[in-house]
């Protein structure tokens, strides 16, 4: 192997105090809008766009000696199949030219997983994500600006819609220090491991708060001008190439983007990764679509998995702002039509009878409140509630009370929400393929 001066540049430049290294790499950026001109960034849409991100993320993966080959030539893991691992694309004249997969925490963990312990952000009731799967086509690697668009959507969405609180990345030694410095990452204690997630790639994990990235950034970078400011970047301009949501009709970390045929295309055939999953990821997976899309399964998983106990119906990961409310009782027993406030908290996760609470004051077991969106989203009417379940740093478990209309009608809402979109992303495949196959029989008609 040859001297490479870029190397011991690199190594010296490690030495540094990481105060020093860090401000040293946020004075380095340089963000370009122009270099967005034409750029849209968004969620996968249509299979088209995924196969795309995925043909990406394999060429990008292999040339950097991080998988094996495939005859397939994909990238796609066992995270790729729940909908809240939700896609980033970045799209430059109808070709996916970037890649992001933004990974919630579920019953299938998290890829870095296999190589740190995440037990303790787990048992404080903290929400995690994993940001994975990061690829760029050749020719647009060095843009700062596409790297951060990329990221700022991922943001948003992870603020707004996931109340995500850390995210985790594991990363070679020289990223590392990079999103140290730019994004305010925090080393695990551990060295680097060889994270068989990527063939064994010696890798450095970090996780970073990000309910503390609102003041780290003004602090650092308020002052800097436009082209290294993030803050403003980040949390003040609005450009149109970035925060397409519209696929988060319901506020809801969830995008169910496959049809039944890529399912079984992805998940069956090119990888055998449902097959592959054990009884507690399989169980995830199916009670992510069998009520919405239960011809994924076959016969005998549906017959397995509902053999034990199963939720009553999806269970959909949320990040509802909620007031908790309780009525007043007169003297007699009777209740009023005044209401006292208990507390307010955010709406983790809900199914057709029940959801999970965050709440900042206490809730007492078997007792029974009343449940009330500030914001009127998703209903504007209140709902009532018993706690079940204490699950230690103020996380309830409760079951609805009288089956109020407007929460079922709420949950018919999503369920027809998400069957009509996979439903148009066919139709919209379909009409793709047919203006295509026009255009080609018109040319060869006036060229003839």
């Amino acid at each position: 192997m040859g001297f490479s001066p870029r190397k011991l540049i690199w190594k010296l430049f490690e030495l540094l105090p990481g105060a020093i290294k860090h401000k040293l790499i946020r004075d380095s950026i340089d963000i370009d809008e122009s270099q967005l001109a034409g750029i849209e960034i968004r969620v996968a849409r249509d299979q088209q766009e995924i196969n795309q991100a995925f043909k990406l993320l394999y060429e990008a993966y292999l040339g950097n000696g991080l998988m094996d080959p495939k005859e397939h030539e994909l990238r796609i893991t066992k995270y790729h199949c729940l909908p809240t691992s939700i896609i980033v694309v970045a799209i430059y004249e109808g070709e996916v030219i970037g890649t992001v997969t933004h990974v919630l925490d579920s019953q299938l963990g998290l890829p870095s997983d296999s190589a740190v312990d995440l037990t303790s952000f787990r048992k404080r009731g903290k929400r995690i994500a994993e940001i994975s799967a990061l690829a760029v086509k050749k020719g647009f690697r060095r843009s700062h600006a596409l790297l951060f668009a990329m990221t700022r959507y991922m943001f948003y969405y992870a603020t707004k819609y996931a109340g995500v609180n850390y995210w985790i990345i594991g990363v070679r030694s020289n990223v590392a220090t990079y999103y140290q410095g730019l994004f305010f990452f925090n080393r695990f204690k551990t060295k680097k491991i060889a994270h068989n997630f990527v063939k064994n790639s010696p890798s450095y994990f970090l996780y970073a708060n990000l309910n503390e990235l609102d003041a780290l950034f003004l602090k650092h970078y308020s002052n800097k001008p436009d082209n290294k400011n993030m803050y403003k970047f980040y949390r003040q301009k609005k450009l149109q190439e970035i925060g397409n949501f519209d696929q988060f009709k319901f506020n809801l970390p969830i995008n169910y983007c496959y049809d039944k045929e890529s399912f079984e295309n992805y998940f069956r055939e090119k990888e055998k990764i449902i097959e592959s999953l054990n009884q507690t990821e399989k169980f995830e997976v199916l009670n992510a679509y069998k009520e919405i899309y239960p011809e994924f399964f076959e016969a005998s998983e549906v017959e397995l998995l509902t053999s034990k106990h199963i939720r009553n119906g999806v269970r959909y990961i949320s990040f509802y702002e909620i007031e908790i409310l309780r009525n007043i009782n007169n003297q007699d027993n009777s209740i009023t039509l005044n209401k006292e406030f208990v507390s307010n908290g955010h709406m983790l996760n809900f199914s057709k009878t029940g959801f999970l609470l965050k709440t900042n004051q206490k809730l007492n077991i078997d007792e029974s409140y009343l449940i009330r969106f500030p914001m009127k989203y998703p209903i504007e009417r209140m709902v009532s509630f018993r706690v079940v379940g204490d699950l230690k740093n103020n996380m309830y478990s409760g079951v609805i009370l009288n089956n109020p209309m407007p929460w079922t009608n709420f949950i018919n809402q999503i369920e027809l929400h998400f069957h009509k979109q996979v439903q148009q992303d066919t139709v919209d495949s379909i009409k793709e393929l047919s203006s295509f196959f026009l255009v080609g029989l018109l040319t060869q008609k006036f060229s003839a």
